[in-house]
C-alpha cells in the first residue's frame, strides 16, 4: 500500500534522529499499530487492541499528526485503510470472514460488506483515475462497484495469484498495481490494470528457494518512470536486502539487481522526488536510504539512523511509514509518531 503522491517542502531526509510527536490516542488508550498511511487528504493510522481491547480493531484520523480524532474500535482485524476523502473503507476481517468496514468522514459505521467470493482483503487503494476502491487479496482481489464502495465483487487473476505483497494506484499511468510473491521462492508477478475489470501482467519474474522471503515496492516518477521492488530474504544464516525496478510501462528490468547484507525485514517504504530517494524503514526500526540512478546503478545508505531505533515492536508485514503534506512520517510500536522535517 505505497503512495505515488509524494509531499513536502526540502527537509534532511538523512537527518537523524528522528523528531518525536504525540503519542496516538493518549495515555490510556492502547494498541499495536499495524500502519500509517496518508490517503483522502488525512492522516490513518490502525492497529489491534491491547489489555480491556484485546481482540478489536482500532484506528485514529488526523489531519496535522498532532490533534487526533478519539480511537475508533470494532470487534474485527484492520489490515489497511483507504478514503476518496467522504468514504473510509477498511479492509480485514469479522470472526474470521473476509470483510469491509465502511465508515463516513465524520468517522461513524455505516455498513461491513463480505462480498462473494472475496478472499482475505490484504491491501486496498482508492484509484482516482476511475473513481473506485480495488483491493490485493491472499488468493484475488476485489473492487467496488461504485465510487463510496456500497457494493463490492471479487475477481481471480489471470494465471497463479501468488500472496499479496503490496498495492498502490499511479495517476502517471491511471493504473493500479498489486505486487504478489511466491512464499518460499524469490517469484513475484505484478499485476495492473486501468479499470476495475481489465487487468492484465506487467512483469513475472521467477527466482531461486529461500528460507524466509518478504517484499515491497515504490514508486518513482521521472523520464523514465520506475518501479522499485525492495525484497528481504534470508539463505541459512545470512541476511540480504535486494533492490531491483523495473520500467513502469514495459516491466522490462533497469539493470540488475544489487544486494546488501546484515538488514532486517522491510516495515515499509517510500519515495521522495525532491531528495531522489528511496527511504526504507526495518521491522526494528531502522531507516536506510536507497536511490536509483538510472539505468542500473544502486546507492545505499543503510541504518544512517542506528543507535536511533523508532521500535522494535512492529509487525513484519507493517507498513508504518508513509508520506504527505508533512514530508517522512513513520509510526513506532509505542504509537509514537515521528517525522523528519
Amino acid at each position: 500500500m505505497l503512495r505515488n503522491r509524494f509531499f513536502g517542502a526540502p527537509f534532511n531526509l538523512l537527518k537523524s534522529p528522528l523528531r518525536s510527536g504525540v503519542i496516538i490516542g493518549g495515555t490510556t488508550t492502547t494498541f499495536d499499530p499495524k500502519g500509517i498511511k496518508y490517503t483522502g487528504g488525512k492522516y490513518y493510522a490502525w492497529g489491534a487492541g491491547t489489555g480491556i481491547y484485546s481482540g478489536y480493531g482500532v484506528f485514529a484520523e488526523s489531519s496535522d499528526l498532532v490533534t487526533w480524532a478519539a480511537p475508533i474500535f470494532a470487534d474485527a482485524v484492520f489490515n489497511d485503510i483507504a478514503s476518496n476523502g467522504t468514504d473510509i473503507i477498511i479492509a480485514g476481517s469479522y470472526l474470521g470472514t473476509p470483510s469491509l468496514f465502511r465508515y463516513n468522514s465524520s468517522l461513524s459505521f455505516q455498513a461491513r460488506y463480505t462480498p462473494a467470493g472475496l478472499s482475505q482483503p490484504r491491501y486496498i487503494e482508492w484509484c482516482s483515475g476511475f473513481s473506485r476502491f480495488v483491493l490485493s487479496c491472499a488468493t484475488n482481489r476485489g473492487y467496488s462497484n461504485d465510487s463510496s464502495g456500497t457494493s463490492w465483487s471479487s475477481q481471480s487473476y489471470i494465471g497463479t495469484a501468488f500472496s499479496p505483497a503490496g498495492l498502490m494506484f499511479v495517476a502517471d499511468t491511471g493504473r493500479y498495481y498489486d505486487l504478489r510473491i511466491e512464499t518460499t521462492t524469490a517469484s513475484y508477478i505484478i499485476y495492473r490494470g486501468n479499470t476495475v475489470s481489465a487487468q492484465d501482467m506487467l512483469v513475472s519474474y521467477g527466482g531461486a528457494a529461500v528460507t524466509s522471503h518478504n517484499k515491497k515496492f515504490a514508486y518513482k516518477a521521472g523520464a523514465t518512470n520506475s518501479l522499485l521492488i525492495i525484497s528481504r530474504e534470508v539463505n541459512g544464516p545470512n541476511i540480504s536486502v535486494e533492490l531491483s525496478a523495473r520500467d513502469i510501462t514495459s516491466g522490462l528490468s533497469l539493470g540488475s539487481n544489487s544486494v546488501f547484507t546484515s538488514e532486517t525485514q522491510f516495515a515499509g517504504a517510500q519515495y521522495f522526488p525532491l531528495q531522489d530517494r528511496y527511504i526504507i524503514l526495518s521491522s526494528t526500526g531502522q531507516l536506510s536510504a536507497a536511490r536509483l540512478v538510472l539505468p542500473s546503478t544502486f546507492t545505499y545508505n543503510g541504518t544512517y539512523n542506528a543507535g536511533n531505533l523508532l521500535s522494535s515492536a512492529v509487525l513484519s508485514d507493517s507498513n508504518l511509514i508513509t508520506s504527505g503534506p508533512l514530508g517522512l512520517v513513520a509510526l513506532g510500536g509505542n504509537r509514537q509518531i515521528y517525522s523528519n522535517p
